[in-house]
């Protein structure tokens, strides 16, 4: 049992300390590695998930994989007339034995690409501060248009695989804030994002209104490719405001009337409504006073009314005896005494 174990991990640990050489191509170039002549060839997308390759075997037709005898140097040369995406993944030689499990050498072909090249921007101004127009027949032209004073941010970024030495460059332009700053990032498969970026504000000099910015992908030292956008500073905006005052002011200078009396008419204007305040005040107290008046004068009247024609007596009133008779009778009404009796009057002519 003990020796199963043993066994078992001095595979593993073969296995893991087993070197893998690295072969970068580009996409489109032929590629190669040697193995011995009795060796057999296998392929894996992974590491240690191997299928053996055969000459004629039909499942790695697709591979255009040929093996090449080459007998007096006693190797097997194994060759790709051009290498695509298909042959990405991890090659590897052995002897034709059960015993050994360890391969004899692994190779890990990787393809050499970029990915995306590309330049971009963030306009920190107005809807329309900033145009990008690319050219039609070649993508790496462009135009950029930008309005006199505007702060932009502008990006030069490349993704590539299969390459370590890697640089973008990207020219300063405008009233530059700092310097060009260059930011890396490898990603997981091995590829890297590497991407200039300046902030700079955009603005016309006495003697030109356009400048170029250019971004290169340096790759090993050497030039790669190149993008190029000519930068076209343009007037500002008018805003609404200007044309509303530019038509008023066309308007006034057409009519002589109002050309002549507007800054009269304005300073007047100022001291009615400054006077119609004071007289709006002065108003509600005179008519306060003069209501209060009303009132009082009202009540007076009406008090010197009532006590004028106030009600007389004509006739005295009923009288009743106090006294009741003894036979318990009601009291006996008494007619009033008459003021006064008639008597005939007789005149002598």
């Amino acid at each position: 049992m003990m020796l199963y174990i043993f066994l078992f991990n001095l595979i593993i640990s073969g296995l893991w300390c087993q070197d893998i050489e690295r072969v970068i191509v580009e996409q489109g170039q032929p590629f190669s590695f040697d193995c011995q002549l009795d060796d057999l060839v296998y392929f894996g997308r992974k590491i240690n998930e191997w299928s053996e390759i055969q000459e004629n075997n039909e499942n790695y037709l697709y591979l255009n994989i040929n093996f090449n005898y080459i007998t007096k140097d006693n190797i097997l040369r194994v060759k790709s007339d051009s290498a695509q995406s298909k042959h990405i993944g991890f090659y590897a030689c052995r002897k034709p034995t059960w015993i050994s499990t360890s391969m004899n050498s692994i190779y890990q072909l990787i393809l050499a690409d970029v990915q995306s090249f590309y330049w971009n921007h963030i306009c920190y101004a107005p809807t329309g501060s900033c145009e990008r127009l690319d050219d039609v027949y070649d993508e790496n032209l462009s135009k950029f248009e930008v309005i006199d004073q505007t702060n932009v941010e502008l990006f030069c970024c490349a993704s590539v695989t299969g390459y370590k030495n890697v640089n973008v460059y990207m020219n300063p332009i405008g009233d530059i804030r700092g310097n060009v700053e260059i930011n890396r990032k490898q990603e997981i498969d091995g590829s890297w994002f590497v991407c200039a970026n300046q902030r700079t504000i955009l603005k016309r000099t006495p003697f030109l209104n356009q400048q170029t910015l250019t971004c290169e992908l340096l790759i090993d030292d050497r030039r790669h490719s190149i993008l190029s956008s000519v930068i076209i500073i343009k007037d500002p905006i008018r805003t609404d405001s200007t044309f509303e005052h530019s038509f008023s002011k066309e308007r006034n200078q057409n009519d002589g009337y109002f050309n002549k009396y507007t800054s009269g008419i304005g300073r007047s204007r100022r001291r009615m409504t400054t006077g119609k305040k004071i007289a709006i005040i002065i108003g509600s107290i005179l008519a306060g006073l003069f209501l209060l008046g009303l009132i009082i004068f009202v009540i007076v009247f009406i008090y010197r009314i009532q006590k004028h024609y106030s009600s007389v007596r004509t006739s005295e009133p009923p009288r009743y005896l106090n006294e009741r008779n003894i036979n318990g009778e009601e009291p006996i009404y008494e007619e009033p005494t008459q003021l006064s009796v008639k008597t005939p009057v007789f005149m002598r002519c």
